[in-house]
């Protein structure tokens, strides 16, 4: 059974306005949860299995840029190792090949036999059974006594300027979301009263006749929620399809995969939800706005 309305709210510019806007917006606050996802989704892909894992170089030129003596150098390398297999409180030890760190430095300094310039240092990669810093000052103490030239580096670190970017683009996203759900209520409260006042001879006309505030709000309330229904949803299948094919299709081979991710049930539930969000705020919003506006009618 049809509602009927008592004001032509149907089909007046303002909706067909408000239910444009509301579809850009639902667009851009899908492309903005989706951007919170990815970046996330970033820090996760680069901290994975980095936890109590640290790295080991044992450099092929010493402090004062003089190049330490092969023989000195492998010596160093064979006690390490020798060392950290006697540790108990280390799980795994894997040693990078000289073929990798070719293949590591080959973008920047190309294909060339550069060891025979600059020799390349041994990286030794490991992780601790735990993140025991009693574990980790032994292991320097012990390392030093080999040779002071050797570093411990914790992959965390080297990752800290990467998250920090992560964090912050995170942030950008979380307060692009809060705006635009800002900016739907802000515009649907002005939809609203522009509408009220180009309607104001039918409201009040309707008011005198005994049709209480509450009955007149909530035509604009029940109205509002339909438009701003289609005009999410229509925004949502944009956005959700755009948003997915940039995925797949665009964005560079680093983040391959992540759209898998971003299939994952709980986040379509959380992307689902935005345009019932975004449908039932739009009722509140017309509510609220037009009853205070019936209010203040004589």
């Amino acid at each position: 059974m049809t509602r009927r309305y008592d004001l032509p709210l149907i089909k007046d510019a303002l909706s067909q306005f408000q239910y444009a806007l509301t579809a850009i917006l639902t667009v851009l606050l899908l492309w903005a949860v989706t951007a919170f996802f990815l970046a996330k989704d970033q820090a996760n892909i680069w901290t994975q299995g980095l936890d109590n894992t640290l790295t080991i170089e044992v450099p092929a030129i010493n402090d004062n840029g003089e190049v330490i003596e092969t023989e000195q150098h492998t010596e160093h390398k064979e006690q390490t190792l020798a060392l950290l297999h006697r540790k108990g409180y280390i799980s795994s030890i894997t040693e990078i090949k000289e073929e990798e760190l070719k293949q590591l430095v080959a973008p920047w300094l190309g294909d060339g036999d550069f060891e025979k310039i600059v020799p390349y240092p041994a990286f030794i990669r490991i992780t601790l059974k735990s993140s025991d810093k009693s574990n980790i000052n032994d292991l320097e103490n012990a390392l030093e006594e080999i040779s002071e030239t050797i570093k411990l580096r914790s992959h965390k670190e080297w990752m800290g300027q990467l998250l920090s970017l992560t964090n912050t683009a995170m942030l950008i996203a979380s307060i692009a979301i809060a705006l635009l759900f800002f900016v739907i209520g802000i515009s649907i409260a002005f939809a609203v009263k522009a509408r009220m006042e180009m309607l104001k001879g039918d409201v009040e006309i309707l008011h005198l006749m005994g049709a209480p505030a509450s009955y007149i709000a909530k035509q604009f309330q029940r109205q509002t929620f339909l438009t701003g229904m289609r005009g999410s949803f229509v925004g949502f299948f944009i956005g959700f399809v755009s948003a997915l094919i940039v995925i797949k299709f665009i964005m560079p081979g680093s983040v391959e995969g992540l759209h898998i991710a971003y299939l994952d049930t709980v986040r379509i539930v959380i992307l689902a939800a935005l345009p019932i969000t975004i449908s039932f705020l739009s009722a509140i919003i017309a509510r609220v706005t037009a009853f205070r506006i019936m209010m203040r009618l004589p």
